[in-house]
């Protein structure tokens, strides 16, 4: 919601941040502000900034398992 936030007041302020700003404004200049510990590098920031969801990857293959479900 932070970077959403910063995303409107750039657009409402004509600012033109650009998306990675919005991030670090996000991450560094308010979370960790509110919150009163360093935040994350990110991880939940570059998403909404860019569009899309981020979730866990595995580099090994998916197991095949077979459900009986009688």
């Amino acid at each position: 919601m932070a970077v959403a936030i910063c995303a409107a007041l750039d657009r409402f302020t004509g600012t033109g941040k650009s998306k990675v700003d919005w991030i670090h404004i996000s991450r560094d200049g308010s979370e960790a502000i509110v919150i009163n510990v360093p935040t994350g590098t990110g991880q939940d920031h570059y998403p909404p900034a860019f569009g899309g969801a981020r979730g866990p990857s595995n580099s090994r293959p998916a197991a095949n398992i077979a459900l009986n479900c009688a």
